[in-house]
């Protein structure tokens, strides 16, 4: 979802705190004042500013829980078909929210052509279950 729609959704105040993909780089917002948002990005923390012209181009990147709670169906059947953990199958799918069709995971995730190719064979199989 874009930076636009959020805030129209749960309000500016909401997105602080929050991550967002600006060309590319992950930013983490710090403050919202006005119209504009101060974001950080990086270990030498630099320092940038979001306005509102640019809003529509901004990402926001949903948390690990957010993930969890969303996808309730994709993991379970991540779980099930692929024989993944809870963890690993959370992590592929939050990786294909951050990263997108080249996210690799763990070692398992990767074994099966990664997470895009695991997501797409849970969800052709995902009425068949495997046995342990």
């Amino acid at each position: 979802m874009n930076l636009r729609t959020f805030v129209q959704q749960y309000g500016a105040e909401a997105a602080v705190e929050r991550t967002v993909r600006v060309h590319e780089q992950h930013w983490h917002v710090k403050s919202f004042d006005g119209n504009r948002f101060t974001v950080i990005h990086g270990p030498l923390r630099t320092q940038g500013i979001i306005d509102e012209r640019m809003w529509r181009r901004c990402r926001v990147i949903p948390s690990f829980e957010e993930v969890q709670s969303r996808y309730l169906r994709i993991v379970r059947a991540l779980r099930e078909v692929c024989l993944l953990t809870q963890t690993e199958a959370a992590s592929a799918v939050y990786g294909l929210a951050l990263s997108g069709l080249n996210f690799a995971g763990s070692e398992a995730v990767a074994r099966l052509g990664g997470a895009a190719r695991s997501v797409q064979h849970a969800f052709a199989h995902r009425h068949y279950r495997a046995t342990r």
